[in-house]
């Protein structure tokens, strides 16, 4: 259990990074094309969830509690 625990926070971490990442990318590309914000953060947390609702792949359940988390 102890095992899956930390398998689980590892990947939290991982997902908590790759969303960041992806937000400074398309905050980047925004300026680069001098573009006004088109979304807040929340509003691609929102997003990610919807997503993730839609296509209901295994684990979606506890994807969608790791992004309400995050944000």
């Amino acid at each position: 259990m102890e095992g899956l625990r930390e398998e689980f926070e590892e990947t939290q971490i991982k997902v908590s990074e790759s969303v960041f990442l992806i937000q400074d990318m398309v905050n980047e590309l925004q300026h680069i094309a001098l573009r006004p914000s088109i979304y807040h953060a929340d509003e691609y947390f929102d997003i990610m969830i919807e997503g993730e609702r839609r296509e209901k792949q295994p684990g979606w359940q506890q994807r969608i509690k790791s992004i309400e988390d995050v944000k």
